[in-house]
């Protein structure tokens, strides 16, 4: 489908040139967009609007693209963008109150958010542009042409692609001057003065957990005065809300937000070939044609199709570590498909679910298209064959041994096994069992169970059907798991089972298994490789945002969090998630040992050149937006860097912090002192026999320490100088408290003498 099937209504404008007179300057790279009319606040300050600026603006819209830019197409094309703005509102008038209320808002703990890359969305993201959605598109188009209105609701179902459509709408809808942006709703539930408010920004957060993100009636009444404020900062809200949490909100209505519902889920199998093109795998799209795979792909929802196309792409690197590649799937041309390929994909897509309920039927059924009930044994032989796949019979063995074990233990009758010696030893044997079962053993003992998503369904099927099993299958994968291996088949399965179906409720479960085990860091596994699932990440992180104020889970959230820190792939967003969840299990922490942890974890960060995290974390702090625990860690952890010899804190190109203030709070918190002196020592000791350097430092210091607050920690950092000679060859200590304060308390108070 091609662009014009959500095309802009905008008529033809010619641009303003930027250097119209009377066009004040952008206030942001990028400039500022069109206002459609003066707010209410201003209405009667805008004479100088001319009749056709005015009837211009209220007849286009505000939330609108330029007549020079256009879309990028579906074969890849980068949009052109060339359209000048105006900002015809009086800024003289009400520049001043737009940055009062932007300050006010910044002192507050908001949201994190990104900025989010247009060029991105509009060229790179997969994106179906399924008619079914154009009647929620353009609703949403008409209502944003109100200059009051400043939200849009999004509501659908879980897997509907209402962040895709959001996303989609905003990149090809607004105006190039817009900064677009999403916000991870890190909170305990919605609340309105934790959303954040920028000039010429518009914002996107899902609210989508029902636990944290379930819209209350305070909060829906408080969109109102939140969009007023966002009028005058020419600025909008998109929320995209699950629709189970907007059942109880049916009815509800405002001027300045409006609400659109999305019916339908995008047509799977456009979605499934849109993300093969995109992945670089046109040629894939062939295997998701074929009869037996438009039928498996049939019915899904966005999210199930994009799992699917990820499982065509495995299937086919999965092939080419077999053999090479008999042919090329780098361009969608007609070939013959290749059979192996074929299968694997067609057996990968299927549920098997007609063949399951046979094998986990009831045994009075009988035997159906050749296959008959398993009893118990044989069904813990086929989890363990679905969960290694590949694996020493000894292990399979072992492993269907311990899950039937977890299920005697549970069963109601303490004296009555399932099995015993006997009965096992008059039934076949376990090579014949696993034959049966369809796997194949070699010569050497080793079982090869290769049939491609058929093992994770089985494992599905029963998570699915039998809940009691769960808690049996939560320990027995526990157990069964190696935090240590890169690629455990016990913690990938976890992972897949426990966010299946997108609730805490079994994360809980799990948590709750693994403390018991004491395998916390099957834990921390098990949320690591589900974080890098788009689908399953926001739970993940709403997860650790709750357990980072729980002492017993926060060392899982502080070695999750430092993993993702160190790693130099992990994405923007989610940088700043574990920097927030980081800043939570400092302020919550009462054990000194898991902020050295983070100091730490902080101090690597700073080496490797991510500054701009901890620069972030202090103006938080020095705003007073946020607690001074993790914004004084942050300060520590920057401040061994050194630029030109000195401290690059106080070097020439300091950051955009205030020093002098951070030093005196760092000076006033005694139970940081410890970790602050022996830095402000080794700044000493760096710079002593630079005459220059170390004027330039002690000039820096003497502000801070001037403070009576600090006064002991002043003379405990001096009488560690004390011993350290200056350029002249005196005692540095000395020069510093011959500096500072009164003479007459030098007499009282010496540097030889300890501090009571």
């Amino acid at each position: 489908m091609s662009d014009k099937d959500f095309s802009s209504p905008n008529p033809e404008m010619p641009p303003t040139p930027p250097d119209t007179p009377g066009t004040p300057p952008p206030t942001h790279p990028g400039g500022m967009p069109h206002w459609p009319r003066a707010s209410p606040d201003t209405e009667g300050a805008s004479a100088a609007t001319t009749p056709a600026e005015t009837s211009e603006q209220m007849g286009s819209g505000f939330f609108r693209r330029g007549p020079n830019e256009q879309l990028g197409n579906q074969d890849g094309d980068s949009p052109r963008v060339g359209a000048s703005y105006t900002f015809t509102a009086p800024v003289g008038v009400v520049a001043d109150h737009v940055e009062k209320i932007v300050n006010e808002t910044r002192k507050r703990d908001v949201l994190d958010w990104i900025e989010l890359d247009r060029q991105q969305l509009l060229v790179r993201a997969p994106f179906v542009q399924d008619l079914k959605w154009r009647p929620a598109w353009e609703s949403a188009r008409e209502a944003t042409k109100n200059s009051r209105v400043r939200i849009l609701i999004v509501v659908a179902p879980r897997g509907y692609g209402s962040t895709t459509f959001a996303h989609q709408f905003i990149a090809r809808e607004a105006g190039v001057r817009f900064k677009l942006c999403r916000s991870e709703a890190d909170w305990e539930s919605p609340t309105v003065s934790r959303l954040p408010l920028e000039v010429a920004q518009i914002l996107q957060i899902d609210l989508k957990d029902p636990d944290q993100d379930r819209p209350t009636t305070d909060f829906l009444k408080n969109l109102d005065g939140h969009a007023q404020k966002l009028e005058q900062c020419q600025s909008y809200l998109v929320l995209t809300v699950a629709e189970e949490l907007w059942r109880g909100h049916r009815s509800w209505s405002s001027e300045r937000a409006h609400v659109v519902h999305l019916s339908d889920a995008p047509n799977p199998h456009e979605v499934v070939a849109e993300h093969l093109r995109k992945a670089g795998h046109p040629g894939l799209t062939y295997y998701a044609e074929t009869e037996k795979s438009r039928k498996q792909i049939t019915g899904l929802n966005a999210v199930e199709a994009v799992h699917a196309a990820s499982t065509i792409i495995e299937q086919w690197q999965e092939l080419a570590r077999r053999r090479p590649p008999a042919i090329s799937v780098g361009v969608r041309t007609e070939s013959q498909l290749d059979a192996d390929l074929c299968d694997q994909v067609e057996n990968a897509l299927a549920d098997w679910r007609e063949d399951l309920d046979i094998l986990f039927g009831d045994p009075s059924e009988g035997e159906r298209r050749s296959m008959r009930p398993l009893p118990l044994d044989d069904r813990c032989l086929l989890l363990a064959l679905a969960l290694r796949q590949s694996s020493p019979v000894l292990q399979i063995a072992t492993d269907a041994r311990n899950l039937q074990d977890e299920i005697e233990a549970a069963s109601n009758s303490a004296t009555t096994r399932f099995s015993d010696t006997g009965s096992v030893f008059a039934g076949r044997g376990l090579r014949r069992r696993i034959q049966d079962i369809g796997a194949v053993v070699d010569a050497r003992d080793n079982i090869s169970f290769d049939r491609p998503g058929y093992g994770q369904a089985v494992l599905a099927y029963v998570w699915d059907n039998y809940e009691i099993m769960r808690p049996r299958l939560l320990e027995w994968l526990v157990k069964a798991s190696d935090p240590a291996g890169d690629d455990d088949p016990a913690i990938k399965t976890l992972a897949q089972l426990t966010f299946r179906f997108g609730s805490a409720k079994d994360l809980s479960d799990l948590r709750k298994t693994a403390m018991k085990s004491q395998k916390q860091d099957v834990l921390g596994k098990v949320l690591a490789h589900a974080a890098q699932d788009e689908h399953t990440g926001r739970l993940v992180w709403a997860t650790l945002y709750s357990w980072a104020s729980q002492p017993e889970m926060q060392s899982v959230v502080v070695t999750m969090c430092c993993d993702v820190l160190r790693d130099p792939d992990s994405s923007v967003p989610v940088t700043k998630m574990a920097m927030v969840r980081l800043r939570r299990v400092v302020q919550e922490a009462g054990d000194s040992s898991v902020r050295t942890v983070v100091l730490k974890a902080w101090r690597a960060l700073a080496d490797q050149n991510r500054t701009d995290l901890l620069i972030d974390e202090i103006q938080k702090w020095q705003r007073k937006a946020t607690q001074g625990a993790s914004g004084k860690l942050a300060l520590l952890a920057l401040m061994p860097l050194k630029e030109d010899g000195i401290p690059w804190l106080l070097s020439a190109t300091p950051p955009d912090i205030n020093v002098e203030n951070g030093l005196r709070d760092l000076f006033s918190d005694i139970e940081l002192l410890p970790e602050t002196i022996p830095v402000v020592v080794e700044w000493v000791r760096s710079c002593a026999q630079d005459a220059e350097k170390y004027g330039r430092l002690r000039d820096r210091l003497l502000s801070p320490l001037s403070d009576q607050k600090v006064f002991r920690a002043g003379m405990t950092l001096m009488q560690a100088l004390a011993d350290v000679q200056g350029p002249d060859g005196s005692s540095i200590g000395e020069d510093l408290y011959g500096r500072l304060g009164d003479p007459h308390e030098r007499d009282v108070f010496r540097l030889s003498e300890p501090i009571r």
